[in-house]
């Protein structure tokens, strides 16, 4: 689940995703936890974008004019600053939780960049929902890969439809044989609806059981790693500069 300061920021401000990610650092290093919510991976929960001002409301009742007060002033403190690489503003991105190490730009996004590199945050291990197992059955696979990947799956034998899967360095799918073909890991995570494209899968019994560990793509800031390191005592610029090597903040 994605803590407060990205529901009020993103949701009810439409603050810059920079200023996000600050604020999520620096908001638990100065002890903000009381109006975080730390459940970080629950697919059921909204994504920033869809906290307006009257969700807000909703969620938090009687405390919203507290929470939001604190929340401004959190992001207020560090409206002015830029995460740069090399003079330029940095394209920072973050997700929820890692499968105990990020992953490089490049195997999601295809292009790499020096500050998007695969970092330690092997607090991640001990998240809310760190490892989660999806069980579909043939035919919801079968489905899932002809509209998602535009693959025929030969319906007689489901067991061999998964090959064996190539890790990235960090440990995230780079690639499998599926039904023949080779297919990235972020492209089957986005076709079967994946948590994460680090991922086991199992045919038993007519359905395929999947288990992922992490959830989101992984490049960049992990926002449970963030919040472990606060409460380890990190200082929010010490928690940029290690999830975005190279980088500086620019006042």
């Amino acid at each position: 689940m994605i803590n407060e300061a990205y529901k009020a920021m993103l949701g009810g401000k439409s603050v810059i995703r920079e200023l996000s990610e600050y604020a999520t650092a620096r908001g638990a290093e100065i002890g903000y936890e009381n109006v975080f919510d730390y459940s970080l991976g629950n697919p059921s929960v909204p994504c920033p974008q869809d906290y307006t001002d009257a969700v807000l409301h909703s969620y938090w009742g009687t405390d919203y004019e507290a929470n939001y007060a604190r929340l401004s002033a959190l992001a207020d403190a560090v409206l002015s600053d830029v995460l740069c690489y090399d003079g330029a503003a940095a394209g920072t991105s973050y997700f929820a939780i890692s499968n105990g190490r990020t992953e490089a730009s490049e195997n999601v996004w295809g292009s790499a960049l020096p500050y998007l590199v695969p970092v330690d945050s092997s607090t991640d291990l001990s998240a809310d929902n760190y490892e989660v197992t999806l069980t579909l059955s043939a035919p919801q696979v079968q489905q899932l890969l002809s509209s998602g990947l535009g693959i025929a799956a030969d319906s007689a034998a489901p067991e061999r439809w998964f090959g064996e899967t190539t890790l990235t360095a960090s440990g995230y799918a780079a690639s499998l044989s599926v039904c023949g073909q080779t297919v990235s890991g972020t492209a089957l995570r986005r076709a079967l609806g994946l948590r994460s494209a680090c991922f086991n899968i199992r045919y038993q019994d007519g359905s395929f059981l999947i288990t992922t560990k992490g959830y989101g793509h992984g490049v960049g800031l992990s926002q449970w790693g963030a919040k472990a390191l606060a409460e380890q005592g990190w200082t929010y610029e010490a928690i940029l500069t290690h999830y975005f090597p190279g980088t500086q903040l620019c006042r």
